[in-house]
């Protein structure tokens, strides 16, 4: 589930197909066509669209779905199954896991151009952008301890190395 930037819409997935409902309550309403393992969702700035890993036709990529019209044209176009869309608050890039063969997090601009890898050798439980639209902040399993410690980290999105700022 997501809220959209405005607090106005929840947006929701249910594996098939998208839906958007008020957030003060009311029916739900389908968003465009019925898709493959849709999954995650987070709304771009400007409450106007949605991103979504989705398998429409083919391997699961990111897609970026007009809100008003449910139109869906796809971002990425990988190799690997592509999931988890971050995009950051400021709309200028977008961050995203690729798998093939191994989980590697990406960076590219909002139109998915200009993909590069972040140089991050963790699992990932969740991450997100700043405001600023220059750190990705994410969280990870310590491996010295196990799942139960989870690990705060910060890498720039310019691709430096990262930094663990909390640890439990």
């Amino acid at each position: 589930v997501a809220w959209s930037p405005d607090g106005k819409t929840l947006a929701f997935a249910d594996g098939r197909a998208m839906w958007l409902v008020d957030a003060g309550g009311g029916a739900r309403a389908q968003l465009g066509d019925a898709a493959r393992n849709l999954r995650a969702l987070a709304w771009e700035p400007g409450s106007r669209s949605l991103l979504c890993d989705a398998d429409w036709n083919g391997p699961s990529n990111v897609w970026r779905v007009d809100v008003a019209t449910g139109a869906a044209r796809p971002v990425t176009a990988a190799t690997g199954a592509v999931f988890s869309p971050a995009p950051s608050r400021d709309g200028r890039a977008l961050v995203y896991v690729q798998e093939f063969k191994r989980q590697q997090l990406f960076v590219a601009d909002a139109d998915g151009g200009s993909p590069r890898p972040l140089p991050l050798k963790a699992t990932l439980r969740c991450f997100d952008v700043d405001p600023a639209g220059v750190l990705l902040a994410f969280t990870d399993d310590d491996p010295a301890v196990g799942p139960a410690a989870s690990r705060v980290g910060l890498v720039p999105l310019t691709g430096q190395p990262m930094r663990y700022v909390a640890a439990r």
